[in-house]
């Protein structure tokens, strides 16, 4: 795997741990033990702040796998939050175990579901590195039977047969084709019960095939499997770097100060790349809102010049303003438009740079070609909600006016402006069931 090297933002020194109270006030936050005891925290805790700087340290330090990786990540959003709800409506932390609301959710609320989405495709990799082990002889391999071997579940075994059946009668070579549907069984399996987003998804992964690196099937196979390890591994590092470690250094900040007026988190709390001046345009949209509009996703046209970093210093005023409400329409309105503001950051600035690299790496695929390959089958589950990719596509014009072409198979994830109005549908799917959000789920393993 290619080195992960992010960027955290600078934080204040970590305060030292202390046991959380029951019931503690909005700003009483600890910082959280070293991360590699940090998720013996019990769910209900809600004043521990995740050492993201830690965890990065430690991650760069040990070569920690992505699977193992991940499972930290997504707790660690899990814990961002409940502390973020409770500096929202302290009596959040009243409300379990386990706990719950039925108010406006935090953007961290989001995160753990779709860091486990992530994970997923992690361990659809580690799936795909065991077949690619177990194809190395010649001796014939039963290729549904040997995922169920390693553990894959009727779903994801259908979405193997199907994508790489579908492969074989394009000419992939057998060993490459379960690889291929090994690759794809984190995936919505329905997505390719339509033959158009089945034989597309085949052709696009046979194209890749040609253009990877290597002499043979097995290491052509192997460099479609790299470029998706690294693409997720990269990414899912890359946001909690980047967004949690910001919370971090907020949440630390607002350890040292008490609870900060908006004015006073626009005015005092620096982030790298943030301009107060952007962040006060962001917070000034926000209080522009009347009564019942929907908070705007399209930040670029509404905050042109705005960095994701001053949108992101803006939601978290936002947070500050609303956790000092009453009205609950209100709190709800600029809750919402701190979320976009995070998610902005967290999509356009964080993760982007890993889904569409200036050019192919070493041992790679075009990236934002395997993201296209698999974005038909996209899903992320929400509690008891589903946000399904084709689920989406369905809904939304016919984009090239083809009816031999899916709708789900034209669109590409890696493409933030394909991606972004999918992100805010997400988001409405899930604000539609706020107490569902808070069944985070048990972290993905392999």
């Amino acid at each position: 795997m290619s080195p992960l090297r992010p960027d955290l933002p600078p934080s204040p020194a970590a305060a030292p741990a202390t046991a959380p109270a029951p019931a503690p006030a909005a700003n009483a936050v600890t910082q959280a033990p070293p991360a590699a005891v940090f998720f013996d925290l019990p769910p209900t805790d809600v004043t521990s702040i995740p050492d993201v700087k830690g965890f990065v340290a430690t991650v760069q330090a040990t070569g920690m796998k992505p699977v193992e990786m991940n499972q930290n990540i997504t707790r660690g959003y899990a814990q961002f939050a409940r502390v973020f709800q409770t500096l929202l409506e302290p009596d959040f932390a009243r409300s379990g175990p386990p706990l719950s609301s039925a108010s406006a959710p935090n953007w961290f609320a989001f995160a753990p579901h779709a860091s486990d989405e992530a994970g997923k495709g992690m361990i659809s990799v580690e799936v795909a590195r065991q077949v690619l082990d177990a194809l190395e002889g010649d001796t014939p391999v039963d290729g549904m039977k040997l995922l169920e071997e390693l553990g894959v579940e009727g779903p994801g075994r259908l979405a193997a047969r199907m994508l790489s059946t579908a492969a074989r009668m394009l000419g992939l070579p057998p060993k490459a084709s379960l690889v291929l549907g090994a690759l794809a069984t984190a995936g919505n399996y329905r997505a390719l019960e339509d033959p158009r987003t089945l034989m597309i998804t085949a052709t696009r992964a046979l194209e890749l095939y040609h253009q990877a690196p290597g002499s043979d099937a097995a290491h052509k196979a192997e460099a479609l499997v790299d470029t998706l390890d690294h693409t997720l591994a990269e990414g899912n590092l890359a946001i909690y770097t980047d967004v949690g470690g910001s919370a971090q250094a907020y949440l630390l900040y607002r350890q040292a100060v008490g609870a900060p007026t908006p004015a006073q988190v626009l005015e005092d709390f620096t982030m790298p790349g943030a301009v107060a001046q952007d962040a006060r345009r962001a917070f000034d949209a926000a209080q522009a809102l009347t009564p019942g509009q929907t908070p705007p996703g399209d930040l670029a046209n509404l905050l042109p010049g705005a960095s994701g970093a001053s949108l992101m210093l803006a939601g978290l005023a936002l947070y500050e303003q609303a956790r000092t409400l009453t009205d609950p329409a209100r709190k709800t309105q600029l809750v919402l438009f701190a979320n976009n503001c995070l998610a902005w950051r967290e999509q356009h600035d964080a993760v982007q740079p890993c889904f569409t690299p200036p050019q192919v790496q070493p041992g790679e695929v075009s990236r934002s070609a395997v993201m296209r390959t698999f974005t038909p089958l996209l899903q992320l589950a929400m509690g008891p909600k589903m946000w399904t990719l084709s689920g989406y596509a369905a809904g939304r014009p016919d984009r090239d006016g083809r009816f031999l072409t899916s709708r789900a198979t034209e669109y590409n994830w890696a493409r933030f402006d394909e991606r972004w109005p999918g992100i805010l549908d997400a988001f409405a799917l899930g604000y539609s069931d706020p107490l569902g959000l808070w069944q985070f789920p048990t972290p993905a393993r392999g």
